[in-house]
Formats: structure tokens, sequence, C-alpha cells
């Protein structure tokens, strides 16, 4: 069955109006698995209907819920003692879709925030060799909502004082703090950014002066990151490839193009250069979808299959 996200390639390659012959081949689907996606118009996977092996004992199982007081168990063995072919699993989770002997859980609300206003946190467990001698460390990261600022600290150990610590830095880190008189950025620990608050509507932009590039130089651009310089350098000819990709791709920009960077040094570069032209043609900008082109191309191009049964008419 195909997943969400082959559904959702096959939706967005046809309404860019590539054929449903192109789309089979670029994704390694069949014509008719293409077609049924473009007829149902969704990307949702369809759920798989199978015949409950509990449905036919349903009144069974309703009236012994009232006899044995809710309890399960006592439920299941009464059922087998009447000859009921049916495994307790198959029967919890027959109550359990069903709705049966269960309190249904009622959402206590919904969250809304606005972007900068909350931040999700993680941890995660990571092995790491230090000195020739493993440890295992605790990683913590925090992203903040709407947003692809993210802040990541390494522990070697991750406690309520760890993790006070980290909370601490992280929104120091993402924080801007406003006065009646003074706005305060805080790029990181060692820079500080302080401007005078100006008394403005709320619609008004105000750029201050050192900020406004000189008269005719245009505006004021960052530097490119050292993944892109270097991508840029060994393969200029994915320049445009690489600028959509900082815009439409789903990650971190830095992650992106350091995904790219590991793509083109770790793989010859023609079947490098030609996934990434069929990519830009057909507008994929999922790295690891790219990365299964390139190695299709690689088994194709340098590890051809031999033919042990020749044709005996050749």
């Amino acid at each position: 069955m195909l997943s969400q996200a082959q559904r959702t390639a096959i939706l967005e390659l046809s309404a860019k109006g590539v054929s449903k012959r192109e789309i089979a081949h670029v994704l390694q689907l069949s014509r008719p698995s293409v077609r049924k996606v473009l007829q149902s118009n969704s990307n949702q996977v369809p759920e798989i209907q199978r015949a409950e092996k509990a449905e036919p004992y349903r009144q069974q199982i309703l009236d012994l819920l009232v006899s044995c007081k809710g309890n399960l168990v006592r439920v299941h063995e009464e059922l087998t003692a009447g000859g009921a072919a049916l495994s307790y699993p198959a029967l919890t989770a027959f109550c359990r879709r069903q709705g049966i002997g269960q309190t249904p859980i009622v959402p206590a609300g919904q969250y809304h925030f606005d972007p900068g206003v909350e931040m999700q946190h993680d941890t995660s467990p990571h092995s790491v060799e230090v000195g020739g001698r493993k440890y295992l460390a605790q990683t913590a990261s925090g992203v903040l909502c709407y947003s692809h600022m993210l802040f990541f600290q390494i522990h070697p150990r991750f406690q309520r004082f760890d993790c006070k610590v980290f909370l601490t830095d992280a929104l120091r880190y993402m924080e801007v703090r406003e006065t009646r008189d003074k706005v305060e950025i805080e790029l990181d620990a060692r820079h500080l950014v302080t401007h005078v608050r100006a008394a403005t509507p709320p619609s008004q932009r105000i750029t201050l002066a050192a900020h406004r590039p000189p008269r005719g130089e245009g505006a004021w651009r960052r530097d490119p990151h050292p993944e892109e310089q270097a991508i840029l350098q060994a393969a200029p000819e994915i320049a445009g490839y690489v600028a959509a990709l900082k815009q439409k791709g789903r990650k971190v920009v830095a992650l992106v193009l350091r995904q790219l960077l590991r793509l083109l040094k770790e793989y010859p570069r023609e079947p490098f250069l030609a996934a990434v032209h069929e990519a830009a043609q057909y507008g994929l900008y999922d790295l690891d979808r790219l990365e299964r082109m390139i190695l299709r191309r690689v088994a194709r191009d340098y590890f051809p299959l031999l033919d042990t049964d020749p044709d005996p008419h050749d």
C-alpha cells in the first residue's frame, strides 16, 4: 500500500502537468497505482476494513459484561466456555474500538499559540566517544513555535537542575526583552544588541540608519552558509536547485545544505547531477527521495545486472 508521502508526491506532480507514465517512472510505481491515487484525489491512506472476530458475539459480550460486573477476563472465560473461538486480546481490542465498557475520553480543550509564544523541548540519549572511550550523553533541544530557530545542548546527564539550566539558556538565546525605553536582543551568551525603543504606531516600521545599506548597493544580505559555498564551488550548475531548496525545503536550512553536501561528496558526480536535474524538473525537494534517485542511477550505471541466462537465439 502506498504511503501518505508517496500519494502526496503523485498529486503534486500531476498538478504540475506531469503525465502518469512519468510519475510512475520517477517514483518507481505501477501506473495502476498512480491512476488510483489520482482518481481518489486524496493523499490519505485508506483504512483496511477487516471483519471483527468478536462481532458475532456482540450481544453475548454486552450481556456478560453486566453479569460479570465489567470484568473482561470473566467475560472471556464465559465466552470460551460456551464454545466461542476468540482470544482475549481480540476481545479487548473489539471492546476498545467499539467503546464497550469504556468511558469515552472527552478533550479538555485546545491550545492556540502565537508565533514565538511556545517552545517545543525534547531530550534523547546518545552514545558518544571521547578520548577513545564511549560515554552515554543526553542531548536537549528547543525549537521556537512556528520557527526554525533551534537551541541545542549536550549534557553528561540530564536531571532537574540540568533541565533548569537548559531552559534558562534556551530562553536567553531566543529572548527579546522590551522595556519602556529600550529593546534588548540577545544573539548569544556574549553578544547583546540594544536599541532605543521608539514610540510609534504598531503598523509603522522603523529601520535604523546604521542598518540601511549604502545608497545604490541594494539590500544587505547575510553571507551564505559554509555548506552552500562548498556546494556551489564543487557544482555551480545546481545553484538554482540550491536556491529553491532553501525556500521550499521542509527542514532547517543548515541541515538541508549539510545533507546535500554529503550526497555530493559520497556519490559519483554524474548520477548526482542527473538526479538533481530530474528533481528540479519535477519540483522535488525531499533529499531522502533525492538520495534514492541517486542510488537507482548508481545501481544502474555502475553495477549492471549480468545476464546469466542468455537468449539462445542471440
